[in-house]
């Protein structure tokens, strides 16, 4: 089908967003009890993200903030409800990989369960990274300027946010932002979650790494290990260096040999001391947390200072054709 052989319509409907109750694609998220706190709080409080109480609608400007800020709070609802759906499904197929002592095997469903599994992974990076990303978008819209490379539309946790968080918060001018209380309590939190926290901070950075790999090169790039444990299960365990290339570290020789390092040495130093399904668990729990407090702090600048610079922040989403593609006919 081609866009010129659509019949033109009779009529386009448009209407603020004047809501006295949650849309029908928020039910399901709001009854499943994934949704944390500060979200919930956020969207209820705005009456479910309605025009009159976010930029309004009576202007270009308005309502293209209004609606971009509804879009922003209906993907950070997606991702959460998507990673969990993905760690989930990761759960599943990986009971279904092979496993040498069930026994009875099925090659082909083996198969199929590592290839899920390994999807399922990889979606799940993406929801996860995807809740950073929405909050370093909605800290562009809540507190406008206040961020130095931090642009309504062009935000990236890990480049704007992650590094702003990660020096020391310049000491304000003569003329103080009203935002400044927000600013400071924001750049605390981030610091401390995942820059300078012993766990977080290298948790935020390995996730990272994965994140990175897994989308951008596929599947086949990393591997994960699985080792028989003592209750006759297998566990799979993620290494923590890239690339990791098991046979790197084979000796060719006698074997009886003096080794450089025992296995469990070995193990211990290459891979993470939690298992996958324990990871994917716990990455879920700590990234929706963490996102939840940042979204906290921006509810409260919401509350304080409401929806600013409306007309600057439109500029930035300013439309823009990212290609000239059309069609894949030279014809037109």
């Amino acid at each position: 089908m081609k866009l010129q052989h659509i019949p033109t319509p009779n009529q386009i409907r448009s209407a603020p967003p004047e809501r006295d109750e949650p849309t029908k694609d928020w039910c399901p998220a709001l009854r499943s009890g994934l949704l944390p706190p500060g979200l919930r709080d956020f969207y209820q409080s705005t009456k479910f993200l309605s025009a009159s109480r976010l930029a309004g609608f009576d202007t270009a400007s308005k309502r293209v903030v209004t609606v971009y800020i509804n879009r922003l709070f209906g993907s950070l609802k997606e991702c959460i409800v998507e990673a969990q759906e993905q760690a989930e499904e990761h759960q599943t197929y990986l009971e279904g990989m092979y496993d040498p002592i069930k026994g009875k095997q099925d090659e082909a469903a083996e198969e199929l369960a590592r290839r899920k599994t390994r999807a399922a992974f990889r979606l799940f990076m993406i929801d996860i990274f995807g809740m950073f990303d929405v909050v370093a978008e909605m800290i562009a819209v809540f507190l406008p300027g206040e961020l130095d490379r931090l642009r309504v539309g062009r935000s990236m946790f890990t480049k704007h946010v992650y590094e702003w968080a990660s020096q020391s918060l310049p000491a304000p001018g003569i003329i103080i932002s009203p935002a400044r209380p927000h600013v400071e309590r924001l750049h605390e939190y981030i610091r401390r979650e995942v820059v300078d926290d012993l766990i977080g901070g290298p948790w935020f950075n390995l996730l990272r790494v994965y994140r990175n790999k897994v989308t951008h090169l596929g599947h086949q790039t990393w591997q994960a290990y699985g080792l028989h444990a003592a209750d006759d299960k297998i566990y799979y365990f993620l290494p923590r260096s890239w690339p990791s290339i098991f046979e790197r570290d084979i000796q060719i020789g006698p074997s009886d040999r003096q080794l450089a390092k025992t296995w469990r040495e070995h193990m211990a130093e290459a891979l993470m001391h939690v298992d996958i399904s324990t990871f994917v668990e716990e990455t879920n729990k700590r990234a929706v947390t963490f996102v939840d407090g940042c979204v906290q702090i921006l509810y409260g600048a919401y509350r304080a200072l409401g929806v600013r610079r409306v007309d600057e922040i439109a500029g930035a989403l300013n439309e823009q054709t990212m290609a000239n593609f059309t069609t894949f006919d030279p014809a037109g």
